[in-house]
């Protein structure tokens, strides 16, 4: 098995390559935003505990489907997109969500999207 991991924060991607190695898992890490444009093929599954809150990059936001029509988007809509973007047809997507993601007032663009 083999794996790719996305971290933008430093010490959390150096904590990931010290566990993957103890465990003596075959995984490549990038150091960068998980919403920057990936350069990998895409996967089998992913798994992701989303970061919830606004992605602060309205630039980058602008690529996606689910941005919002005003303001800052949902980092967490974006990070669904972003995962299905880069999934197998027939993959699986595991995600660690909040209550209220379905709630929000960007939520009917997510629930068109899914």
């Amino acid at each position: 098995m083999s794996g790719f991991g996305v971290e933008v924060d430093e010490v959390l991607i150096k904590l990931a390559l010290v566990n993957a190695n103890l465990q003596k898992h075959a995984i490549e890490f990038f150091h960068q935003d998980g919403l920057a444009p990936l350069y990998i093929d895409p996967v089998d599954a992913v798994i992701s505990d989303l970061p919830i809150g606004y992605y602060p990059n309205e630039i980058g936001a602008s690529e996606y489907k689910l941005k919002a029509d005003e303001g800052m988007s949902y980092a967490h809509h974006l990070f669904i997109e972003q995962s299905v973007k880069h999934t197998k047809e027939g993959g699986y997507l595991f995600f660690l969500v909040p209550n209220f993601i379905f709630e929000s007032d960007q939520a009917p663009k997510l629930h068109a999207f899914i």
